[in-house]
């Protein structure tokens, strides 16, 4: 299905091609070869993920490396134009349903990335797990420290410049976490 070992087991309520087309977000940002090292052990993309009894479109377990999406979006849920703070996530500034999906995608990256700092990084973890969340770029950045990471670095993906001018500190412990674990992450516009 897939060219490159992104995850030890992928499952998919999606075709092949699908599911693929959704996946490909990880080359087209350059970190496949951090995949072929630290491949998710688990991409799951299910119709609807509930929690709490809330719809909820991704989840990232750090302690089994597993992902969950959703691959259904309420119109609500995408098409939003960016306002500081006031937007809910990155994936919400997406034009369609399948831009969220691949926005989720990168978001659980960023969780899947902070796993790997964790691991092998502690002292620089355990800062980004004490950073003040004031400037989150969008309101799910702000829910908590590991939200804030993930959003920073789909920020960092999808809206840079934006990241860079609204949250000078989550753009910094970005770049310093990419540098890190030498990874190059390219911007898509």
């Amino acid at each position: 299905m897939i060219e490159f070992p992104i995850a030890l087991e992928i499952d998919s309520v999606l075709h092949d091609i699908e599911t693929q087309r959704i996946l490909q977000v990880f080359e087209s940002i350059g970190a496949v070869d951090f995949l072929v090292l630290f491949p998710f052990q688990k991409i799951s993309l299910l119709k609807q993920i509930i929690v709490a009894n809330f719809q909820v479109n991704g989840l990232y377990n750090y302690r089994t490396q597993e992902c969950e999406m959703s691959v259904s979006r309420g119109t609500h849920e995408f098409g939003q134009q960016f306002s500081y703070q006031n937007v809910y996530s990155i994936s919400s500034l997406a034009t369609n349903e399948f831009a969220a999906i691949q926005r989720t995608a990168i978001h659980e990256l960023g969780h899947h990335i902070h796993n790997r700092l964790r691991n092998t990084q502690l002292p620089f973890f355990r800062r980004t797990m004490q950073i003040p969340r004031v400037f989150s770029i969008s309101q799910y950045a702000a829910k908590d420290n590991l939200e804030y990471f993930a959003e920073s670095f789909a920020a960092f993906v999808f809206c840079q410049d934006q990241l860079m001018h609204h949250d000078q500190i989550g753009y910094n412990m970005i770049i310093e976490a990419l540098g890190l674990l030498e990874l190059q992450i390219k911007e898509l516009l």
